[in-house]
């Protein structure tokens, strides 16, 4: 029964909100009011997240839903509506756990929530503000939630009256008024903030001497007293028509019953949308997860560090226009691609930027998504925005975008095989560099709609919160400028606040869409924190992109590969002769043999071994795992970008240490060892390289890959090795590093039936690791001791 209290509860207030706006009666011409038509529909993106306090319970959790829902009228009846739910799409979840996923939710009719849920239902509200669903589509599933929950179902039916929240409001700023909320709040204060021709913006607080509210748990526990320990809301309301625009609500209460209570926080997002494919990064379902996410930053897991430049000479030259010239689209249709994956039940697409380095990229935005079957006929599948992010695309600065599917079940995703999609994008104007006072007081830097704050700590000397407010201007930490003697971490914590900057940006948001609120503290002796200020442009760009399926660049080897991967780590190859003559053996003394070698060599070269053997085991010499991935570095110093170490094991790779030996290491080179450059044969296609025409004889295909590519390695224009891409790579496979790829893989795994290797890139040159001169030899001879 605690869990239906849970799911079915949560998710009541979540369908509840979307109605906070619609008990609006007929009034005065002068106040805003609900007088819809019927017909008329809204649909809304809603985030909700009901989470209890951290640290004040064992049975910490969260229950998070996020939805699209629509409603429409149906009929009007005096002071009597009736609207139709449809609940569009609806994910939930509790903790990290999925409790459903309307997009993979099968045949599973068992929770009668669920059914009454997915098959929609009416709500009628009478003039008093009561709200009883009517006419569910599942009678069924109806009947058996009542059979099952009993009382329970008066509760659930009664949290929706969230409709009374939003009663009739003048017009006019500081008018105010005292209604009804939802059916776990008591009676709440609205008041008018900000009125233009279009809308109103309310805010919304619990008003002075409510009393808390008392609800039956419907599981024989008795009674639940909920009490509002804070409330900070803001609203906006169309005020021609009523529909409510935008929602955010951040609350926190206690319940209580039989002497325990139970601390929850809830945080309430909605936005009115006309498509659900659309939006940008701030309003989709994965920027409410950020906040949310976010707004757990406690004060003893202060955020996380950021790395800023130290000194002048670390700091980034930043041309002083840094801004788009206008004389060509921000985003590049070349190299833009879709990709679906049926097992997630998801549709990516990734676009990269075609803007200049350091230049701003803006605020970017979808505004419409055209799908289309392999005959380019338009596909009737509506999706939904669910993230939008910063991305690598190509090598090069961009954005993925991924969609869900609306609907009640597995959609059909393999059908899209065309994608067209409209972007708008808000430019951004000359970057500024300035900076804010770190002093013993607290000191303000304002521009425009932005402000930043630095805010000395009581408790800590030499410390600041860092508090920044941005809108259509914003201050950003700016890297062109030196950091030093500070350490810069960002944190949400609610440093005296009852909410965090990331809830208090997402109030914002409600009435300014670029709203962004961060924080960060700043701990250091240096008296000036380094920032720079940006404001937004009001033109908007408009750009249509045509995306290619990313399916055929994986399978058709004739077009350039579908994204740009490096190898990384292995370091510039030097131009001179690599010499051998200081190399050695080292760590006899600590009873084991290690031996650094130019990466590569150690691989064309031959080391051999003449010692006892142990237990049966023979020693070897074999690569060591690089001290980058070791948890501890204690061992010695590590090798750099250009070496590795090779060290002296069992056979069986189990035993390092020796006693009481006598071992004879001896290093064989047919040469000379230098990094010779070779030029690809085909240059129409550099991606597609033939392999026994660059090493200048027929490989053996069972060859490891880490010995292979690090003796050769394929550049791309810039110098950085790239990686080989399998011969079956598919679009939704989790790539693994390279390092864990390339000891798993032989280059067989790469080679196609001609003889050539595809590679995640364009291949400028090649280098490989050639032998000149007479052959080499060194030899060590060490002796290991006993136990001291």
């Amino acid at each position: 029964m605690k869990r239906i209290l849970i799911t079915s509860g949560a998710l009541a207030v979540v369908l509840a909100a979307a109605a906070a706006g619609f008990k609006v009666w007929n009034r005065p011409a002068s106040e805003v009011r609900f007088n819809p038509q019927v017909g008329d529909s809204h649909q809304y993106r809603i985030g909700m997240r009901s989470s209890l306090a951290s640290g004040k319970s064992v049975f910490d959790q969260s229950v998070t839903l996020q939805s699209v829902l629509r409603y429409r009228v149906t009929d009007r009846d005096g002071d009597r509506i009736t609207l139709h739910l449809t609940p569009q799409y609806m994910a939930g979840r509790i903790g990290h756990r999925t409790l459903f996923d309307s997009t993979d939710i099968g045949d599973d009719r068992t929770d009668p929530t669920l059914g009454i849920v997915r098959d929609g239902f009416s709500l009628t509200m009478d003039d008093d503000g009561h709200i009883e669903i009517s006419q569910p589509n599942n009678a069924d599933q109806a009947e058996l939630l009542k059979g099952r929950l009993g009382r329970q179902l008066d509760q659930w039916q009664q949290q929706f009256n969230a409709p009374g929240i939003l009663t009739s409001l003048p017009a006019e700023i500081g008018a105010s008024r005292t209604a009804g909320g939802f059916q776990t709040l008591p009676k709440v204060k609205l008041t008018v903030t900000d009125v233009d021709r279009d809308s109103i913006v309310v805010d919304i607080a619990r008003a002075e001497g409510a009393e808390s509210v008392s609800m039956d748990s419907g599981s024989g526990i008795g009674k639940i007293t909920m009490t509002i320990d804070h409330l900070t809301g803001r609203m906006r309301v169309d005020r021609n028509t009523g529909w409510l625009e935008s929602l955010a609500i951040i609350l926190d209460q206690t319940g209580e019953n039989r002497g325990r209570t139970v601390p929850i926080h809830t945080i309430l997002s909605m936005q009115a949308l006309d498509t659900p494919a659309a939006g940008s990064q701030r309003h989709s379902f994965g920027g409410f997860k950020s906040v949310v996410d976010l707004a757990d930053d406690e004060e003893d897991d202060p955020g996380y560090p950021l790395s800023l430049p130290e000194s002048d000479e670390d700091t980034t030259a930043i041309p002083s226009n840094s801004t788009s010239d206008g004389s060509k689209p921000a985003l590049s249709s070349k190299n833009a691609m879709f990709k679906v994956d049926p097992d997630d039940q998801e549709l990516t697409l990734e676009v990269p930027y075609d803007i200049k380095p350091h230049q701003a990229t803006g605020e970017l935005a979808i505004t419409d998504l055209a799908l289309a079957d392999e005959n380019g006929k338009t596909l009737e599948l509506p999706m939904t925005l669910d993230d939008m992010m910063p991305a690598m695309v190509d090598d090069r600065l961009g954005k993925r975008l991924t969609f869900r599917p609306l609907g009640w079940g597995q959609a059909d995703l393999s059908r899209i095989h065309q994608v067209k999609a409209t972007f708008t994008r808000r430019g951004m104007g000359d970057r500024e560099s300035t900076g804010i006072e770190l002093t013993d007081h607290p000191t303000e830097l304002r521009r425009g709609d932005a402000r930043v704050r630095a805010i000395p700590r009581d408790d800590k000397a030499n410390q600041w919160y860092i508090e920044i407010e941005n809108g259509t201007a914003g201050f950003y930490l700016d890297v062109s400028q030196s950091y030093a003697g500070l350490e810069v971490r960002h944190t949400n914590h609610r440093n005296g606040a009852p909410i965090s900057p990331v809830e208090d940006g997402l109030l914002a948001r409600v009435d300014n869409e670029l709203a962004d609120h961060l924080q960060y503290t700043v701990k250091g002796k240096a008296g000036r924190l380094p920032l720079a200020y940006w404001r937004f442009k009001k033109d908007v760009d408009t750009q249509q992109i045509t995306f290619e399926d990313q399916a055929k660049r994986y399978r058709d080897r004739n077009a350039p590969p579908p994204d740009t991967r490096h190898i990384y780590g292995m370091g510039d190859t030097p131009d001179e002769a690599l010499t051998l003559t200081d190399v050695s053996t080292r760590d006899a003394e600590r009873n084991r043999l290690r031996l650094r070698l130019p990466i590569g060599v150690g691989q064309a070269c031959r080391i051999e071994s003449k010692a006892p053997p142990q237990n049966d085991h023979a020693l070897i010499w074999q690569p060591r795992e690089p001290e980058r991935y070791r948890s501890s570095r204690a061992d010695g110093e590590a090798a750099d970008a250009q070496t590795q170490d090779w060290e002296l094991v069992t056979d069986d790779g189990f035993r390092r240490y020796f006693y009481n030996i006598q071992v004879a290491t001896t290093l064989r080179c047919p040469g000379t060892p230098q990094w010779q450059e070779t030029e690809t044969a085909d240059t129409n296609k550099p991606w597609l390289v033939n392999i026994a025409d660059v090493v200048g004889h027929p490989v053996d295909p069972t060859t490891a890959s880490a010995t292979f590519f690090k003796r050769v390695r394929f550049l791309d224009d810039k110098g950085k090795a790239l990686r080989p891409m399998p011969v079956d790579a598919r679009p939704n496979d989790r790539l693994q590093t390279w390092r864990t790829e390339s000891e798993q893989t032989t280059l067989a795994d790469y080679l196609a039936a001609d003889g050539t290797i595809r590679f995640w890139g364009r291949v400028a040159a090649v280098k490989r690791l050639a032998f000149a001169g007479e052959p080499l030899e060194r030899h060590w001879q060490d002796e290991l001791g006993g136990y001291e």
